[in-house]
């Protein structure tokens, strides 16, 4: 029987029955008893399993950030577009399009998804 850490103190088992940390479960037992034998669970999560995690969590993160660029480039370009702009809706927009490049090249980074180095948001 192979083990796998749960939530707290509780395992489950690589069949998925998940064992509750309690003295009494005959189960529980037989799992302190395997622990004895010198063997250890598996982690809660394979490193596979933490990865995909990472990256679909970047990969929210990024859509996140995205929107707000979206959302705050759109007023600035309409000027723009229509020569409204003046130099501080100019600033406003190139900085706002220099992030959202700079967001755009996040899936880049050597070490992305494990570790991110986020661009700031314009102030």
């Amino acid at each position: 029987m192979k083990y796998k850490q749960s939530e707290g103190d509780s395992v489950t088992t690589d069949t998925g029955i998940w064992i509750p940390a309690d003295p009494e479960n005959t189960d529980w037992q037989a799992y302190q008893q395997w622990l004895t034998e010198g063997n250890s669970p598996d982690p809660r999560f394979s490193e596979d399993e933490l990865n995909a995690q990472k990256l679909a969590e970047a990969s929210i993160e990024i859509s996140r950030l995205r929107a707000i660029a979206d959302y705050a480039i759109k007023p600035l370009q309409d000027a723009v577009d229509i020569d409204e702009a003046d130099a501080e809706v100019l600033a406003a927009w190139k900085l706002w399009k220099k992030y959202r490049i700079a967001l755009s090249k996040v899936e880049a980074q050597p070490d992305y998804p494990a570790s991110i180095d986020w661009p700031l948001l314009p102030a």
